[in-house]
């Protein structure tokens, strides 16, 4: 600050110093330090050339000194910037604050002198809205005025018909109906019970509820068709039926019933009814079941439309093709398994059911189409041959695929009593499994009848074997599923399974007593001494089991 005439001070920190430096009497270039390759020993072995230790020494400490008094003026300097600076911040900030309270009041004086243009701005608005609709009452008024005065002009002209009708005339009729007709389109509003028509016909058209929207569509359609003079007013009519959207109404009542089916589709899927399902509707799987309950709610009295019949009838022919898919994918499944096993039964077992299925699905949905669709198809006029002619051809197919299901179900049965290798390779558990994996099991016991009689002095056998027993309940229950299954042909192929069952037991009964003839000459001497004293050889114990095994299978009955 300035005390009297002198100039003012700038602020400092550290007192300033007196030092007069002269770096040309310094040993040594200072220049050297700002390098960024400096080396000491470098510098010390330049510097050395020309000083000693103890000039050298000097000389650090009065740089030393000069660097000290640089840092001091040169933070002095930045320090009365910053003061400097500061101060000037000070004062920005009162003008800044003056500056906004000018800003303040002068925003205050131009509201307060646009209020008033507002208002009027704002009055003039409503007189224009007001002007407006005068116009729009003058023109509506005008043209009811036209409407009367053509109305009240042709009304004059029917009273005062001429005897003989002119041209001229009749062109004034004509103009007078044409400006009439023309004025009453310009002045027809909808009555108020047609906007309240509409605003419901907004909720139900659109079926979020789909038993309101048959129930809203029925209404309409037996309003539309009690209509006195459909023939003039074909065009209104059609347009409140048209209202309704019939393709969402289809989707919504369809989507969950297939996308149930499709889930239900694939081999691993199967399922069987069970109680109440089974009952009900007399099939054995549960996608058939689902099948045959899709059709019969499409075409059920509270879902049936007839704008919608076309659709109906085309998701009827892809349910039934989906069926037949089905079957193929299982008997195809039935092939390929190696675990022998379709939804947790017998793949035979699971076969015979699908057969089952598609017989009784078949004769369920020509029924129905007998007793409902027909009637529903005729009352639109419609001919039901070609209809027909379709679920015949459904029928066909189906008894095509039924036939394939026997001849898998045949190989199923007379493969598995023929393979003695892979019967050897598998657990007894497993062998329970498959019905003829169990039947082929038990009748290769009879290889084990001569360790049972060679050599053990066992008594001659008095009946037959129990796993002849046990091989022929397991062929009883074979032919008892047959009959659950109301299979068309069960006798056909219960005599296939009996005939080659007993095919391999002759076989394996012949190895046998091939076996035992083959080595009785060798032994002969030996089963002489071993003989009972009976005087019955092991030989004779082993051929009268054998025996036995067959008496017992040709005395059962048929």
């Amino acid at each position: 600050m300035s005390t009297g005439g002198r100039e003012p001070v700038s602020p400092r920190i550290f007192a300033p110093s007196s030092l007069v430096f002269d770096d040309s009497q310094l040993c040594f270039n200072k220049n050297h330090f700002g390098r960024p390759d400096f080396n000491v020993q470098r510098f010390m072995n330049l510097t050395r050339r020309r000083a000693g230790l103890k000039q050298i020494q000097q000389d650090l400490r009065l740089y030393l000194k000069s660097v000290q008094h640089s840092m001091i003026e040169l933070i002095n300097d930045d320090y009365a910037d910053f003061v400097h600076l500061s101060s000037n911040l000070v004062s920005l900030q009162s003008s800044i604050d003056k500056i906004e309270n000018d800003m303040n009041t002068i925003w205050t004086e131009f509201e307060s002198s646009t209020s008033d243009a507002v208002q009027t701005a704002e009055r003039v608005e409503s007189f224009c809205v007001e002007l407006s609709q005068n116009r729009a009452s003058q023109i509506e008024i005008r043209h009811r005025i036209s409407f009367l005065s053509a109305l009240q002009r042709l009304s004059n002209l029917i009273k005062n018909i001429p005897e003989t009708i002119s041209a001229l005339w009749l062109e004034k009729v004509s103009s007078c109906l044409v400006d009439a007709s023309s004025y009453k389109e310009k002045l027809a509003k909808d009555s108020r019970e047609c906007k309240m028509f509409n605003k419901c016909m907004g909720t139900v058209a659109v079926p979020s509820n789909t038993s309101m929207f048959h129930r809203c569509f029925t209404a309409t359609q037996e309003f539309i068709e009690s209509w006195p003079s459909q023939a003039y007013s074909r065009s209104m009519l059609k347009a409140v039926r048209d209202k309704f959207n019939l393709v969402v109404y289809f989707k919504l009542v369809t989507h969950k019933l297939v996308r149930q089916v499709d889930s239900e589709m694939a081999p691993e899927s199967l399922k069987f009814t069970e109680g109440e399902d089974a009952a009900e509707g007399g099939m054995l799987c549960t996608v058939s079941s689902t099948i045959l309950r899709t059709v019969e709610t499409i075409w059920a009295e509270d879902v049936f439309l007839y704008p919608i019949a076309d659709k109906l009838w085309d998701l009827t022919l892809r349910l039934l093709e989906k069926h037949l898919a089905w079957a193929r994918a299982l008997l195809e499944t039935a092939k390929t398994n190696e675990n022998s096993e379709l939804g947790g039964v017998e793949s035979w077992r699971a076969l015979l059911a699908a057969r089952h299925d598609l017989n009784s699905l078949h004769s369920k949905v020509f029924d129905m189409a007998l007793e409902q669709l027909w009637p529903k198809l005729s009352d639109m006029g419609v001919d039901t041959s070609l209809f027909g002619q379709c679920l015949t051809r459904f029928g066909i197919l189906a008894d095509a695929e039924c036939a394939k299901i026997d001849e898998e179900v045949i190989n199923l049965v007379s493969s598995t009593l023929s393979k003695v290798q892979f019967i050897a390779h598998i657990s007894v558990t497993h062998c329970l499994a498959h019905i003829m994996d169990f039947v082929f099991k038990e009748f290769d016991a009879v290889s084990d009848v001569p360790k049972q009689y060679r050599w053990t002095k066992k008594p001659s056998p008095s009946t037959h074997s129990a796993y002849i027993t046990t091989a022929h309940s397991k062929l009883d229950d074979f032919i008892s599923e047959l009959s659950k299954k109301d299979h068309p042909s069960p006798e056909t192929l219960t005599n296939f399974v009996i005939i080659s069952s007993y095919g391999h037991l002759v076989s394996k009964a012949g190895e046998v007593l091939d076996s035992v003839d083959a080595t009785g000459s060798s032994l002969s001497r030996f089963k002489r001494k071993g003989a009972g004293l009976d005087g019955t050889t092991d030989d004779d114990k082993i051929r009268t089991q054998v025996g036995r095994v067959f008496s017992h299978c040709f005395t059962r009955p048929a």
